[in-house]
């Protein structure tokens, strides 16, 4: 019998395996080559694998969960070595990679290529996603000597091929693009500096939370009210009846349907309030970690690699469209649209003209 224990070297190294799949983009293929690179060794003293590592990342023991036989633990602590947000979020970056969810994929199958936003750009025309490829263009110097320039492209396979009656182009200049959309993302991170600090964000969002329970309190109490009365008027109706009641058989009628209306629509309106409750309780819950992971963008994103802002750029937005004109559309993921719009007063589309 032996006990599980964290290896503290190796420790370090797991975490900076997540955080180079969830940072630069890093496949199970180039983390393997760079652990090779790098003198690591299997525990059989074999090199590494893209199997291997896969392997190793998907492990739930790194975040000390211990599985077998199909039944699983609740975290053991002392075992963990990423964060569950570390562990899930590389879950999600593999998962879209497999090739089996080619139609939700935001994330680029490789992050190798010089493009910004492989997985992320489409066609504005007939919405199909662009594909990358680079283009070799002759040129000629100054002095005439001709030359081959190699250039980035965001291609639309369905204009170029006939595959649908696409009005588009079917070549875009991936360089004029990128810059325009890293232009906007700058001024997204820019704008953050004069946004409230994470107490205060959280604060708003609970005396939103209280408000709409004040609310729903006060129409739980009239509903209760008016079913009193309700009650109280249905008791009426063999008085009616008889002619020993203070009302006549048509103003009983009128009352009731008066007081099953206002039930009614206090109950949809409750049905209403829960819903936009539990939505805004949602938005509190993940705010705070949108908040952190804005702070940090905001920080690393003007001296980063182009490797860290693929990575950035694929998390913020949901698609980026482009048109004939060079008219770029950009929409942010849901959870950062919320925060743009609530906090730093940024649209949830911006048009960008490359």
């Amino acid at each position: 019998m032996r006990d599980l224990a964290v290896c503290p070297e190796e420790a370090i190294i797991v975490n900076k395996m997540y955080d180079m799949v969830i940072e630069e983009g890093y496949g199970s293929h180039r983390l393997a080559s760079y652990l090779n690179d790098k003198g690591y060794k299997t525990h059989t003293g074999g090199k590494f694998t893209s199997s291997y590592v896969l392997r190793i990342l998907k492990n739930p023991l790194n975040r000390g969960v211990i599985s077998k036989g199909g039944v699983s633990s609740n975290p053991i602590e002392e075992l963990r070595i990423v964060t569950d947000v570390k562990f899930f979020k590389v879950q999600e970056i593999l998962e879209q990679r497999n090739g089996q969810n080619e139609q939700k994929r935001t994330i680029a199958l490789t992050n190798r290529g010089k493009a910004l936003l492989p997985g992320i750009i489409y066609c504005g025309h007939c919405g199909c996603r662009l594909a990358t490829s680079r283009g070799q263009y002759k040129r000629k110097g100054p002095d005439g000597t001709p030359y081959t320039e190699s250039r980035g492209r965001y291609v639309c396979y369905h204009r170029s091929r006939g595959l649908n009656e696409c009005d588009g182009m079917s070549v875009y200049d991936s360089d004029r693009i990128d810059r325009a959309v890293i232009n906007a993302m700058g001024q997204i991170f820019s704008s953050i500096t004069g946004c409230p600090e994470e107490e205060k964000i959280q604060m708003a969002y609970k005396r939103a939370v209280a408000e709409f329970q004040t609310m729903e309190k006060k129409l739980i109490s009239d509903i209760e009210q008016d079913t009193k009365k309700l009650d109280t008027l249905r008791a009426e109706i063999p008085k009616a009846i008889t002619g020993d009641s203070l009302y006549t058989q048509e103003d009983l009628a009128t009352a009731l349907q008066a007081i099953k209306g206002k039930i009614e629509a206090a109950g949809k309106e409750l049905e209403r309030l829960r819903k936009e409750e539990a939505e805004k309780k949602a938005i509190s819950d993940s705010i705070i970690p949108a908040y952190k992971q804005f702070r940090s963008w905001s920080i690393e994103f003007f001296e980063s690699s182009l490797e860290v802002k693929k990575m950035i750029a694929s998390q913020l937005f949901s698609r980026v469209e482009v048109n004939r004109n060079y008219e770029i559309t950009i929409e942010l993921n849901f959870t950062y649209r919320q925060f743009c719009e609530d906090w730093i007063g940024q649209k949830p589309t911006i048009v960008e003209t490359a």
